[in-house]
C-alpha cells in the first residue's frame, strides 16, 4: 500500500516538473499564425469603407432601384421590371442592408474607437462624415433603423432595438457637428492617410461636412421647422467648386469599374432609358452627356467604367442653397443661386450652355412664387441623374417635377420594406405595413406640392 502511495506522489511530482519545464522551453507563441492580422491601421480601413459605401449607394440596390422610381430609368426585365412597377419585397433588400451595416457602419465604429485611442480627431471627423452619409441613405428609405443598440454583438445583443427616424436625424446632425469640430482640431497625432476621395485634405472634408449638414436639414422641409439661415451659412462654408465634390472615382477595367456600369453591362436590358426623363432633357445640352450608348446603356457621364459615385456635389449644394433662400423669402438670392447651380451642373458634365443657358437664365429672372421652386427642383432633378436616391427623396418631399406620375395605381412608394433577414432574425423589427406608408420625415403625400 505504501509503495503505491509513493508511486502516486512520485507521478504527481514528475508531471508538475514537466509542466514547469514545458513553460520554460516551449515558445508560448508557437501556435500563433505570424501571417494573421491582429490589428488593422486606420489608413487601411478608410479606403475599404469608402469603396464599400460607393458600391452600395452607387449600385443597383440603391441607385438602380431609386432611378426606376424617379423615372430617370425604366425597369424592363427580371427584378427591375417588378421594382419599376412598385413590386418590391423584403428579400430584395437583404444585400443592401447587410452591406451597409456589416461592411460600412461596423467598420466605421472601429475607426472611431482607434481614432480616440490614438488621438486622431481628423480620422474621427472623416469617420463621422461617412457614418452620417450611411445613416442618411438608410433612414431616408427605411425610416426607423437600429443604431444606438446596434454593433453590440460581442455583448450578446443580436436583436437591437430600433431608433426612430427622428432620433436618427438628430444623430446625423450630431455626427456632422462633431465632425466639423474634429476636422478643425489643431492637435492630431496620426495624419489622415489612405483617403482616395480627398487625398487626406482635411479642409475639403470640413467643407463636405458643412454641405451635408445643410442637405439633411433640408430633407426635413415638410416638418416646417428648418433653420434656413443656418442652412445657408453651412452652404457658404461648404463645397465651393466642382473640384471639391465628395465622390469616389473608379477605374476603366471592369473589376474596378463603377458599380452601375458593371450592372448594366453585365445584365443588359434589365434597366433601360425612360421616355419621361428623355422628354424633359430633349433640348437640354446636358442630354448629350447624360445619355449616349444604346437604349440599355452604358449611358453617359455617370455610367461609364471610370465614372465616380457621388456622395454630395457642389452642384447639389447650390440647388440646396437656392431652395433654402426661396423658402426663407429671398427670391433674389434663390434666382442667383439657381443660376450658379445650373452652371455647376453644365460644367460638371463638360458641356456648353450656349443660347439654351442664356434663355433659361432670362426665364429665371421672371420667376416668382411657386414657379421658382418648381424650376429649382426640376433643374436639380435633371442634374441628380447621378445620385437618384437623393432625387427621389427630393421628389417625395416636394412633389416636383410635375412630369412624374405613378407607374401603377395612384400612389408613389414612400419607403423600402425591411429586409427579410432582419424581419426573421430581429423580433424588434417594426411593421412597415406598406411601401406606401409615409415616413416621419415626409408626412405629406408626395403628389401634394410643397
Amino acid at each position: 500500500m505504501k509503495m503505491k502511495l509513493y508511486k502516486f506522489f512520485g507521478l504527481i511530482l514528475v508531471l508538475s516538473m514537466l509542466t514547469v519545464s514545458c513553460e520554460e522551453w516551449i515558445d508560448p507563441e508557437l501556435n500563433e499564425d505570424p501571417d494573421a492580422l491582429t490589428d488593422v491601421s486606420m489608413k487601411s480601413l478608410l479606403p475599404n469603407i469608402q469603396l464599400n459605401m460607393a458600391y452600395v449607394i452607387g449600385g443597383a440596390d440603391m441607385t438602380g432601384y431609386a432611378g426606376a422610381w424617379t423615372q430617370h430609368l425604366r425597369g424592363a426585365d427580371r427584378q427591375f421590371l417588378a421594382i419599376y412597377n412598385y413590386n418590391i419585397g423584403p428579400t430584395d433588400l437583404n444585400n443592401l442592408w447587410d452591406s451597409m451595416y456589416e461592411d460600412n457602419l461596423e467598420i466605421i465604429q472601429v475607426i472611431k474607437e482607434k481614432a480616440e485611442q490614438e488621438n486622431s480627431p481628423h480620422y474621427a471627423g472623416v469617420a463621422k462624415v461617412l457614418e452620417a452619409v450611411s445613416l442618411g441613405y438608410l433612414t431616408d428609405f427605411f425610416g426607423d433603423i437600429p443604431y444606438t443598440d446596434a454593433f453590440k454583438g460581442l455583448e450578446g445583443n443580436f436583436q437591437p432595438e430600433y431608433d426612430s427616424q427622428d432620433q436618427i436625424y438628430n444623430t446625423i446632425n450630431t455626427l456632422l457637428t462633431e465632425a466639423i469640430t474634429d476636422l478643425q482640431a489643431s492637435e492630431n497625432e496620426v495624419p489622415l492617410q489612405g483617403d482616395p476621395i480627398y487625398g487626406g485634405n482635411v479642409d475639403l472634408w470640413l467643407k463636405a461636412a458643412h454641405s451635408l449638414r445643410a442637405r439633411y436639414n433640408m430633407h426635413l422641409t415638410q416638418l416646417g421647422n428648418v433653420d434656413y439661415d443656418g442652412v445657408v451659412t453651412d452652404l457658404n462654408n461648404g463645397l465651393s467648386a466642382n473640384s471639391e465634390d465628395l465622390q469616389l472615382p473608379f477605374m476603366e477595367d471592369l473589376a474596378h469599374a463603377n458599380p452601375m456600369h458593371q450592372f448594366v453591362t453585365g445584365r443588359t436590358g434589365y434597366i433601360v432609358d425612360n421616355d419621361v426623363f428623355q422628354n424633359m432633357i430633349e433640348d437640354d445640352p446636358r442630354s448629350s452627356e447624360l445619355f449616349y450608348g444604346t437604349e440599355s446603356g452604358p449611358w453617359g457621364f455617370w455610367y461609364q467604367a471610370s465614372s465616380p459615385v457621388p456622395f454630395i456635389e457642389y452642384a447639389e449644394a447650390m440647388f440646396l442653397k437656392a431652395e433654402a433662400q426661396y423658402r426663407n423669402e429671398n427670391p433674389t438670392g434663390a434666382r442667383a443661386s439657381l443660376k450658379d447651380a445650373i452652371d455647376a451642373s453644365i460644367n460638371k458634365l463638360g458641356v456648353t450652355g450656349g443660347t439654351w443657358q442664356d434663355s433659361v437664365e432670362t426665364a429665371i429672372d421672371s420667376y416668382t412664387g411657386v414657379v421658382l421652386l418648381e424650376e429649382i427642383m426640376e433643374q436639380k432633378y435633371i442634374h441628380m441623374f447621378g445620385n437618384t436616391p437623393i432625387a427621389y427623396i427630393d421628389f417625395r418631399r416636394t412633389g416636383y417635377p410635375n412630369e412624374l406620375n405613378p407607374v401603377v395605381g395612384n400612389e408613389f412608394p414612400d419607403r423600402f420594406p425591411y429586409p427579410s433577414d432582419e424581419i426573421e432574425l430581429n423580433q424588434n423589427t417594426p411593421d412597415y405595413k406598406s411601401i406606401f406608408n409615409n415616413l416621419w420625415s415626409n408626412p405629406t403625400p408626395d403628389h401634394e406640392k410643397q
